[in-house]
């Protein structure tokens, strides 16, 4: 037994330090295959945060894209701004103000033309036929909203104070009248500064500008006109004329005149135009407002329901008229700042086909005549006619042995 332990024990345990070896072995690989794991998931973990690291830079990077895109786009839309906003300043403060330039002109060919008129109605001696003929000598004329000022004098309207070549309803009415009533250029010049300007007294704010307010009556009290709307009468004698009562606010019609109001022969800069427009705009304290009582023979009066003409009123009106159109409630004339109830004027002149209208119109484009009964039946439609004015030319100022009775005028049937 003895014998059998010596034997086999260092045989043991060498087995056993073999044993212990190779299981120390195998824990050490195991450890090591552990460890490699470990690493190995470490290593994905890493390439992980890599990856989300990268992601994060892209997501930083697209991040700084955008803020970069949008601090140009914010850049560009301010830049924008500024150029808009400083084009929109500049064309306030530097655009030109749309005052009306007009050419210089040479009131001499005006002067020599109304001189040879002068003479050839000083030979008629009838005042009538004087008028009738005055009024022939401007037929085909242009038409022209405003032709006349204040001359090169003037302040704001350097246009001239009278002219032969171009008229609007109010200014060729005013060219008969002064040529009817004056003997020779220089009483004719003296006519046309008191028939347009209240007094003689030249300047804008003095200019008869409403028809009704300034002309008729500044002109009734200069003794130029009378108003004849009262002689016409029904078939009992009776007065058919009515009264249209208009307010004319002047205060605001001068503080809304446009700039194309002023005319100059040249620009003086955007300063000075707006100056002047300020300036003009600032007569607005010389002015009041107005009441107009405007005396009319009514449309319904003039025509039956069917536009059939009542011959017998127009038989009464005179040759010679001055007929003004009148209204109410007129919305075309909105933009002026005021109502105005008269639109339109001309004069009744005899011919073989009735009697004609004769007026510088806007239709027509000149000077032109039209059958009267005509005429106005064509504003039956408009609610705003509502009747018409008579003016006469206050002919026994002139010439004090005229008859008070001019004739009356002969009205065919016929005439549409």
């Amino acid at each position: 037994m003895n014998n059998f332990n010596l034997i086999w024990m260092p045989a043991y345990a060498g087995m056993t330090r073999i044993v212990f070896k190779v299981k120390k072995l195998l824990c050490q690989r195991r450890l090591a295959s552990r460890r490699k794991s470990q690493l190995s998931c470490q290593r994905r973990l890493a390439s992980r945060r890599k990856s989300q690291l990268s992601c994060q830079r892209r997501l930083v990077s697209r991040r700084k894209s955008q803020l970069s895109c949008q601090r140009r786009l914010a850049s560009r839309i301010n830049k924008l701004f500024f150029l808009f906003l400083t084009l929109f300043i500049t064309s306030t403060l530097y655009a030109k103000i749309p005052i009306t330039i007009i050419p210089d002109y040479n009131t001499t060919q005006y002067d020599q033309q109304l001189d040879k008129y002068i003479q050839q109605l000083n030979k008629i001696k009838d005042p009538l036929q004087r008028e009738i003929k005055a009024s022939s000598f401007f037929l085909e004329k242009p038409y022209y909203l405003f032709p006349n000022g204040e001359g090169k004098t003037g302040k704001y309207d350097k246009a001239p104070l009278y002219r032969t070549d171009k008229f609007d309803c109010l200014t060729y009415v005013s060219m008969i009248i002064a040529l009817t009533q004056s003997q020779d250029l220089e009483s004719f010049k003296q006519h046309e500064k008191d028939l347009d300007y209240k007094n003689g007294q030249v300047s804008f704010i003095t200019r008869n500008h409403f028809t009704s307010t300034d002309y008729d009556i500044n002109n009734q009290r200069a003794g130029f006109i009378k108003d004849i709307t009262d002689s016409i009468v029904d078939d009992k004698g009776k007065i058919i004329a009515k009264t249209a009562i208009t307010d004319i606010d002047k205060p605001t019609w001068v503080k809304n005149l446009p700039a194309s109001r002023i005319n100059l022969f040249k620009y003086p800069g955007n300063k000075k135009a707006k100056a002047l427009l300020d300036s003009l705009h600032a007569l607005s304290t010389q002015v009041s407002k107005e009441t107009a009582n405007v005396r009319y023979i009514p449309m319904t009066q003039l025509f039956n329901s069917s536009g059939e003409a009542n011959l017998r009123l127009f038989k009464q009106i005179p040759p010679g008229t001055i007929i003004e159109i009148v209204r109410t409630d007129w919305q075309g004339v909105q933009d002026l700042g005021t109502d105005i109830d008269i639109s339109h004027l001309g004069i009744v002149v005899p011919s073989m086909q009735g009697a004609q209208f004769r007026e510088a119109s806007s239709v027509y484009n000149k000077v032109t005549d039209v059958p009267l009964i005509g005429y106005l039946r064509g504003y039956l439609p408009d609610p705003t006619v509502i009747g018409i004015n008579l003016q006469q030319i206050n002919l026994e100022t002139l010439f004090p042995c005229v008859s008070k009775d001019n004739g009356k005028l002969d009205i065919s049937p016929k005439i549409s």
